[in-house]
């Protein structure tokens, strides 16, 4: 409802004309994201068609879809246009005064969720080449690993009548990488690197524990290929300030 009322105020903002709309197949990352950090800024992008040197955007409506059991979009610092809760931030190159934005989540189905975006504005932004159309920071859900997808689609685009009513945008999926929260030496997984460390290491070679799998990479601090009283002995010397990188950080 919020989105068909502000997009219905579209009409206010001038004579408007609604303008086919395309999705391309390219991607960009969101950048890599450890579950440490636990939230990844991920930009909308838009682009003119290979067809079009400009397209002049009044307003739009897009959907991403991602699975809501490994993120979920975080409320911005900034309410919407009708004073409720915001879900993304415009985009430096369509911030400006008279500028509306809401946003809300429109379907589920299964794993995967919805978040429809729509921003309206009475003086429209000349697209001439990739622009910012808005930021969504995405929590990363603990224990997630991989590439998480965000399907990034735009639903409407509105022009005040300075382009042809078939020109058409694109705009770019997206995926946040996440990265392997490890720290080298910390093998019991206490995010610090202490002599405990090095006796499981030993504990493990003599066969008298299984080191989790999860920290192997961590406790293969000479980066060899495999683990053994050496990466002990390595582990101490760092405990004992002798060192203070591992090989395998060089």
């Amino acid at each position: 409802m919020k989105l068909k009322s502000v997009f219905g105020a579209l009409v206010a903002f001038g004579a408007m004309a609604l303008m086919a709309v395309g999705v391309q197949a390219a991607t960009y990352s969101a950048g890599v994201v450890s579950p440490s950090e636990g939230v990844a800024e991920v930009p909308v992008i838009v682009t003119p068609s290979e067809s079009e040197s400009s397209v002049s955007v009044n307003g739009y409506i897009m959907k991403l879809t991602y699975d809501k059991t490994k993120v979920t979009p975080q409320v911005s610092a900034t309410k919407d246009a009708t004073g409720a809760d915001c879900y993304a931030t415009v985009g430096t190159d369509f911030a400006g005064a008279n500028t509306v934005l809401v946003s809300d989540k429109t379907a589920t189905e299964g794993n995967n969720e919805t978040l429809a975006v729509a921003w309206a504005s009475s003086t429209p932004v000349n697209v001439t080449a990739a622009s910012t159309m808005a930021f969504v920071d995405f929590a990363v859900a603990d224990g997630t690993t991989g590439d998480i997808p965000i399907t990034v689609e735009l639903t409407a685009l509105t022009s005040d009548g300075s382009t042809d009513t078939a020109s058409t945008a694109t705009v770019a999926n997206g995926t946040i990488t996440i990265a392997d929260d490890f720290m080298y030496g910390d093998v019991d997984g206490d995010k610090s690197v202490t002599s405990t460390d090095a006796s499981l290491v030993l504990q493990h070679v003599a066969g008298l524990v299984t080191l989790d799998s999860k920290y192997f990479k961590a406790a293969n601090v000479d980066a060899d290929s495999d683990i053994t009283s050496t990466d002990a002995s390595l582990i101490l010397q760092y405990v004992a300030g002798l060192i203070d990188k591992f090989p395998a950080e060089q």
